[in-house]
């Protein structure tokens, strides 16, 4: 953990989380290894996509050991089942591309061998209890904010944006002192996001330290209680001036509300920005992509679920 210097800034680099950095960058290394994989099938070189398939095994297996015993489960077990019906699909196309090699080469046992094979999955796909789409779908909604969402840091006043989510904190309780975490109201007992934050606003929040200066990681992935965050306003648009008696009348009625934090300046700005995200809408909120969506289901604003993905 970072130490010296004002206690504001050192908690605000102490809310960066090694364990969500690592998370998503092994995320970024399955989207890479997808698309080589979809690019190997496309010319059928079904040798080169086993091997591509393997390493996605790889990485899987690195991400499971990271998430082993966290909080959030249900969450994960939802998207482990979307992406192992996307694994299926895979391995069947690799499996029926060995199978015509091998008859083609008059290799018999071999392509009997890979009937087996093909047979197998197929029954063990048809033998699996609801679809992956019906599981994300049936997906809790207790938490506050989505993904892509922009969010504000309710004590040290940066913007950023909704990256992911624990249904309790996963992090030590060392981490959650260094990082002032421990003192929000509801504890641990409360969703925890992962924010990227934007680094103009985090610079200014910090008094001019910058994501890859002193002890400031080159992309900062902040872990935020739920009760230390804030949804912003909508950016200001040609209708508030007319829509500005109506909101003096309703006044009386939006005081007993939580309070809503100033829109969040245009051009939010973050390294993994242009990985998750299709890009921003005219409320200042980013659209996240198939990936991030199937990592964190019980995340996804309902709307995104009514749209077809690019």
């Amino acid at each position: 953990q970072a130490e010296g210097g004002g206690g504001d800034t050192i908690q605000m680099i102490n809310e960066h989380s090694a364990h969500a950095n690592e998370e998503l960058m092994l995320m970024f290394f399955q989207m890479d290894l997808d698309v080589r994989l979809q690019r190997a099938l496309n010319l059928d070189a079904f040798d080169a996509a086993n091997e591509i398939r393997k390493r996605r095994d790889d990485v899987d297996q690195a991400l499971a050991r990271l998430m082993e015993n966290q909080p959030g489960g249900a969450a994960r077990e939802r998207a482990s089942a979307k992406q192992a019906s996307l694994d299926a699909a895979a391995d069947g196309i690799i499996l029926r591309g060995q199978l015509a090699q091998a008859i083609e080469e008059e290799r018999y046992a071999d392509a009997a061998q890979l009937r087996d094979k093909i047979a197998a999955l197929e029954e063990a796909a048809s033998g699996s209890s609801g679809s992956a789409d019906e599981l994300i779908l049936t997906a809790s909604r207790a938490n506050a904010f989505v993904l892509g969402q922009t969010v504000r840091h309710a004590q040290h006043g940066y913007y950023g944006v909704v990256a992911g989510f624990d249904a309790a904190c996963r992090e030590s309780d060392a981490f959650l002192d260094a990082s002032g975490a421990s003192s929000a109201p509801r504890g641990t007992s409360q969703p925890f996001y992962l924010v990227l934050p934007d680094e103009r606003t985090w610079m200014s929040a910090s008094g001019g330290v910058g994501f890859g200066q002193g002890d400031v990681p080159p992309a900062v992935v902040s872990y935020v209680p739920e009760d230390m965050l804030q949804q912003c306003e909508p950016p200001p648009s040609d209708d508030d001036d007319a829509q500005a008696e109506e909101a003096e009348a309703e006044e009386d009625v939006s005081s007993s509300l939580p309070s809503l934090a100033p829109p969040a300046p245009t051009g939010v700005s973050h390294p993994y920005l242009y990985l998750l995200y299709y890009g921003a809408d005219g409320n200042g909120n980013f659209s996240p992509t198939k990936r991030l969506k199937e990592r964190f289901p019980d995340a996804v604003p309902i709307r995104e679920w009514e749209q077809d993905d690019v």
